[in-house]
């Protein structure tokens, strides 16, 4: 089974304050809602597939969901995450 790499499928549409700085976790979610959308044309290359979705580091997971929600909505079926490394709270 070959599994296809895609790289830049993501853009974000403006630049936020760093998660890190922010302290509340309902904060953290505001800051990441709707900052994210797929780059014209994924749809072909998402539709319909299931992604693995790769980040650094995951604090509240703020970041991954709007990213997962940004994927969704340009026609992934499914998408999960891994992560390599977790901030503890």
């Amino acid at each position: 089974m070959e599994i296809a790499i895609e790289e830049g499928m993501l853009l974000r549409k403006k630049y936020t304050r760093p998660q890190m700085k922010i302290k509340k976790h309902s904060h953290r979610l505001e800051n990441m809602r709707d900052i994210f959308e797929t780059v014209p044309g994924a749809d072909r290359a998402l539709a319909g597939k299931t992604v693995l979705l790769v980040d650094d580091i995951a604090t509240t997971g703020a970041t991954l969901f709007g990213c997962a929600s940004a994927l969704k909505k340009g026609g992934a079926r499914k998408v999960f995450s891994v992560v390599i490394a977790r901030q503890e709270i």
